[in-house]
């Protein structure tokens, strides 16, 4: 990603292994926002931010989404179950979607990821991000895009 060519990058953070990404795009100045699959939902009617990000995404393809013809994220997104327990929508672990799939469903999550941050008018959004920015550099002398003194 070229300096400021995002608006916003998201950045999958489960078990916190996207710290170090986050970390250094902060230092660049991106506005970067780190998202737990296994964390709690924005909407109390989804188990968790995956499966409301899943859904959220499955509702855009049937507005009218267009896909990609890559034949490995057709897989990953077709490999999936889902249930409602006490109302509330489970997608299901993706332990198991690894296991029938025999690999981690990468680019579905990557493209899941998409929906983690619901679209807003482009004044807000330059609004968030000028305050998640501001949020998320820390001032210091040395500059990692300078040669080396």
């Amino acid at each position: 990603i070229a300096q400021n060519e995002a608006g916003l990058v998201l950045v999958d953070d489960t078990g916190h292994w996207g710290h170090g990404v986050i970390d250094n795009l902060h230092t660049l100045g991106q506005a970067t926002l780190g998202i737990v699959f296994s964390g709690k939902a924005l909407n109390p009617r989804y188990k968790n931010r995956r499966a409301e990000m899943w859904l959220e995404m499955a509702e855009w393809v049937i507005r009218g989404g267009a896909l990609p013809n890559v034949p490995e994220l057709v897989a990953e997104l077709t490999t999936p179950t889902y249930t409602f327990a006490n109302g509330v929508f489970q997608l299901e672990e993706k332990d198991l979607v690894k296991a029938r799939l025999g690999r981690s469903p990468d680019l579905a999550d990557a493209l899941a990821l998409t929906f983690a941050v619901p679209d807003r008018p482009n004044e807000v959004q330059e609004r968030i991000q000028s305050v998640v920015s501001q949020a998320n550099v820390v001032p210091h002398e040395w500059n990692p895009l300078e040669s080396n003194r």
